[in-house]
């Protein structure tokens, strides 16, 4: 008896133990699991609305406490819309206080001016907290880097510099024929297309060696290029084959609408959730304007026209405004995405259009065989600027000045009084000019 008593208080005390381990971790994990408090932060520096030119850094200090361990510190630059607009710098404190005093670098050189949000985003494990002070950032200023003229002989394409002592000098070449370029200010890379013995040449626009091609030889159709549309740091571009595919700065594809010999696509455009194309429908010859979802490429509608389309633009969020040519005129139509139809806005008469170029918004300025004239899509005026025949117009906002392309030439004329201020000669007849910015 003696024995089974003892053992009995044994396995009583035993249980007891066990019991009381159960009890003290349900109770501390109650407790944790109630834990509501968020991190506790204090921004010291800088003072709410500090007036800052973007890529400067901001100097911050603040402080960070929790009643348990902070796991994560994280600091970020964001727009009105709360979106990211530089990187972020995250900590991992593993303890209760963390102490910020640091120069809060603004690497985005691309900012626009106004007011953004230096945030501190905290976090215990369990607790999120957030706090933010409200800074005034200044855009830097445009400059304008490099001047750029595109010269095409017979079988090759050549890119020279333009200074302004009115001197130019070989800067780029790339084999093969030629339809249309771009430039790109933010990744520095100048895109140039060729047609049939041309490829897609990326060019590093600041020291002009090849960064990146793809070939121009197409296994079903020759040409094989027919049109690259440049929108949101992608380069659209229409194959003779049927194909339209998107490559970013770099060359790499980012976008396909695969379909084998039903359209050949020609001129196209980019909205928020539509991608337009004109399609060629070889067996009907007929000419339609294609809507694709964007960015799966699914085709949404069609609708036949009765233009061959030169150039698009936005219009509205449900329209686009169409220059090209019918029947021997050039003319200008509207597009209208929830009607799927066309529109006339007016005719421009027999002229040839070289190129069109929006000026600012409803504002275009059309080189054709008869000059360079001013179309007000608001207005519906139309307006003869200059009598002789251009390729192409660009203007540079940095020094208010127009260049022209004419023949073998570009003339800089002032923007405001259409006055030429020089003019540049070059070895072969010049297709485009683009111009280098800062950003």
């Amino acid at each position: 008896m003696k024995y089974i008593q003892e053992n009995g208080r044994s396995y009583f005390r035993y249980a007891f133990k066990i019991l009381a381990f159960f009890i003290m971790s349900s109770v501390l994990y109650n407790c944790k699991k109630e834990d509501r408090q968020e991190p506790l932060i204090e921004i010291l520096q800088p003072a709410s609305l500090l007036s800052i030119q973007a890529s400067d850094s901001i100097f911050l200090e603040a402080k960070v406490s929790d009643d348990n361990k902070l796991t994560q510190v994280s600091i970020q630059l964001l727009d009105q819309n709360q979106v990211s607009v530089s990187p972020s710098l995250v900590y991992h404190p593993q303890n209760n206080r963390f102490y910020i005093n640091l120069l809060y670098p603004i690497s985005n050189i691309f900012l626009d001016s106004g007011n953004y949000l230096l945030s501190i985003y905290a976090s215990d494990g369990e607790n999120t907290s957030r706090k933010a002070v409200e800074i005034q950032i200044n855009a830097i200023p445009l400059e304008r880097l490099k001047v750029l003229a595109l010269c095409t002989p017979s079988s090759s394409v050549n890119v020279y510099s333009l200074d302004s002592a009115l001197n130019h000098s070989a800067f780029s070449s790339v084999s093969g024929d030629y339809i249309n370029c771009s430039i790109n200010s933010r990744s520095k890379k100048l895109n140039i297309l060729g047609r049939s013995s041309g490829d897609y040449s990326i060019i590093d626009a600041e020291n002009g060696s090849l960064f990146n091609s793809i070939s121009g030889l197409c296994p079903i159709a020759s040409p094989c290029f027919e049109y690259l549309q440049s929108q949101n740091d992608l380069n659209f571009i229409s194959y003779n084959d049927g194909n339209i595919k998107a490559f970013d700065p770099n060359g790499l594809q980012k976008f396909s609408i695969q379909q084998q010999g039903y359209f050949r696509p020609g001129a196209s455009f980019l909205t928020d959730q539509y991608f337009f194309a004109e399609l060629y429908y070889i067996a009907q010859q007929e000419l339609r304007l294609g809507t694709f979802f964007y960015p799966s490429g699914v085709i949404r509608q069609e609708f036949p026209i009765d233009m061959k389309i030169m150039k698009m633009f936005y219009r509205s969020q449900d329209e686009l405004y169409l220059f090209g040519h019918s029947s021997g005129n050039a003319v200008v139509e509207t597009f209208n995405r929830q009607f799927n139809r066309t529109f006339p806005l007016r005719s421009f008469g027999t002229m040839k259009i070289h190129s069109v170029y929006e000026l600012s918004a409803h504002i275009f300025y059309l080189c054709t065989d008869q000059g360079i004239w001013i179309y007000r899509a608001i207005q519906n005026q139309f307006a003869q600027i200059q009598s002789n025949s251009a390729q192409a117009i660009l203007y540079d906002q940095v020094y208010n000045e127009f260049f022209i392309s004419e023949r073998n030439t570009v003339r800089v004329l002032d923007a405001s009084t259409l006055l030429e201020k020089k003019m540049y000669t070059l070895p072969d007849s010049v297709v485009s000019v683009q111009i280098l910015y800062n950003k």
